[in-house]
């Protein structure tokens, strides 16, 4: 597991590691363990019959003592799959995604360890005994004897979370491993602020359940326009601002950009309603209009030398936004969406 990464004095921003994996997890027969898993900081599987760590040393002998201890179950691959899968193939820094049983809650964790416990008794009295419903023809998995630490970071309701990651949760499967191509989805929940493949997101939450107005929408694409215009001054460089919107009342909006401690810092400014101030020493210094500068969260202050003939530039796009995105405009969509930014502070949940 990769660590939380420095990129130009910026620290502990949460890098999305290519090998960790993402797991969909169920607490059980109708997700009836949900609240001691979540409470207990762990997730745990049956088949206590399995009760010792030679009993799962190799898959091939693990097959073997599924076969030998539960004769009569007719298909034997899926107890052994889903055990060797829990033992062995998932590992710390991996990310859970664990549903309640309709769906209305989702717990996101990461495993801490990879310490496996199993067949700890005073535990498995603490829990009920899974019951076959419908009295169909299989055998029981007794009582959850195999446990993994799982530190909880998120509890997510439904209506949080995107169509996309809605429809994963509806495989069948006790124990499923995740594509890949469902990290974004899950990420924006973990983090406000994280990298996937150099590429930087910052994700603005729309806290409001009432109806978004064009207008609202509108002021934010305005605001991303001249943050362009300001990097490409600063930098250089053009940067296009991509942005994902999912403002379902609630939903978020995700900025994404290239990584870089000044991108990210007039990014951060601007697109909360702040303007870059400037003096004339060749310096820029970076303040957030009503809030907290972003210094307050990152251990380096950055000051960028520019040209004179930069600073004229400047003036004039800083100038031009704020004539057409007043100070009493900004504020309207702040509070019409119940726009939370993003915070650098969140991502020590990551460490």
């Amino acid at each position: 597991m990769e660590e939380n990464i420095k990129i130009e004095g910026i620290n502990n921003i949460y890098k999305v590691n290519r090998k960790e994996k993402y797991w969909l997890f169920r607490a059980g027969d109708k997700a009836r363990y949900f609240d001691n898993f979540y409470f207990n900081k762990r997730i745990g599987i049956a088949w206590d019959k399995i009760n010792r760590f030679e009993q799962i040393s190799t898959y091939d002998i693990l097959k073997s003592e599924v076969e030998k201890l539960y004769p009569e179950e007719d298909r034997p691959g899926n107890i052994y799959n889903k055990i060797y899968k829990f033992t062995h193939e998932m590992k710390a820094g991996d990310i859970i995604i664990m549903p309640d049983s309709d769906r209305k809650r989702v717990a996101f964790g990461k495993i801490v360890e990879n310490e496996i416990t199993i067949g700890k008794i005073f535990e498995q009295k603490q829990l009920l005994h899974i019951k076959n419903d419908k009295q169909e023809s299989k055998v029981e998995p007794g009582a959850i004897n195999k446990y993994r630490k799982v530190e909880w970071i998120n509890l997510e309701m439904k209506d949080r979370l995107s169509n996309k990651l809605l429809l994963h949760l509806f495989s069948p499967h006790s124990i499923s491993q995740l594509s890949n191509d469902i990290k974004y989805d899950i990420n924006k929940i973990l983090n406000d602020i994280f990298i996937i493949d150099n590429k930087l997101y910052l994700r603005y939450n729309v806290n409001t359940e009432n109806d978004i107005y064009a207008r609202d929408i509108g002021t934010f694409y305005q605001l991303i326009k001249y943050t362009e215009k300001v990097i490409a001054i600063l930098s250089d460089e053009e940067e296009k601002i991509e942005t994902k919107i999912n403002v379902s009342s609630p939903g978020d909006i995700v900025a994404i950009m290239s990584c870089s401690a000044l991108i990210l810092a007039v990014a951060n400014y601007m697109l909360n309603g702040g303007f870059i101030k400037f003096n004339y020493k060749d310096e820029v210094n970076f303040e957030v209009g009503g809030g907290k500068s972003l210094y307050d969260y990152i251990e380096q202050r950055h000051r960028h030398k520019i040209e004179d003939k930069k600073i004229e530039q400047l003036e004039r796009v800083l100038n031009i936004a704020r004539e057409n995105i007043p100070e009493e405009e900004f504020k309207n969509m702040v509070k019409n969406l119940e726009l939370n930014p993003p915070k650098l502070e969140n991502i020590e949940k990551n460490k």
